[in-house]
């Protein structure tokens, strides 16, 4: 015998032509909105990526601060840390802020568009000094090389000039 919640499920979608409507299904999420900052129950601050209620988070675990990214789960309506996910130390994000540039740069040459947020504050800023410091350099470099390329036309045009003959004879007074 089917448990009694099975039995009415049945009954419900012979009674609907066959169309069930899931009480988990019916109860519609709203959509969460990127990059929004939260604060979860432990005090801990999170920011939404999307998708699935995925977040990004800090917190501190045996003295040591921890950034998550990770997959959470509703149930008895309070949200809960998923096993998809991964938990790095500071040392581990570091190290993957440093791989980010070369993951940008493989997926736009594979034709990957990525979109790049405006960061605001500090971070921001120091990021524009260190963009513009970048150009400068580039630009210094690329002056530079066109000097020393317009030295060594100058040097191989000098070279390729008929040297004036001596305007003397040997021998005669």
């Amino acid at each position: 015998m089917p448990p009694k919640g099975k039995k009415r499920q049945v009954e419900k979608y012979k009674s609907d032509d066959g169309f069930v409507e899931d009480a988990a299904s019916s109860t519609k999420r709203s959509k969460v909105e990127i990059g929004k900052k939260g604060v979860d129950d432990g005090g801990n601050p999170y920011w939404e990526i999307g998708g699935r209620l995925r977040r990004v988070g800090v917190s501190k675990f045996k003295g040591r601060d921890l950034i998550n990214i990770r997959e959470y789960f509703e149930k008895d309506g309070e949200l809960l840390p998923g096993k998809k996910g991964i938990s790095l130390t500071v040392e581990q994000f570091n190290a993957f802020l440093s791989a980010l540039p070369q993951i940008e740069q493989h997926l736009t040459d594979a034709g990957v568009v990525i979109e790049r947020p405006n960061f605001g504050g500090s971070a921001a800023i120091e990021q524009e000094d260190e963009a513009a410091a970048k150009e400068e350099e580039k630009q210094e470099e690329e002056q530079e090389q066109e000097q020393e390329q317009e030295e060594e036309v100058g040097e191989e045009e000098e070279e390729e000039a008929p040297k004036p003959k001596a305007n003397y004879k040997r021998g005669r007074k």
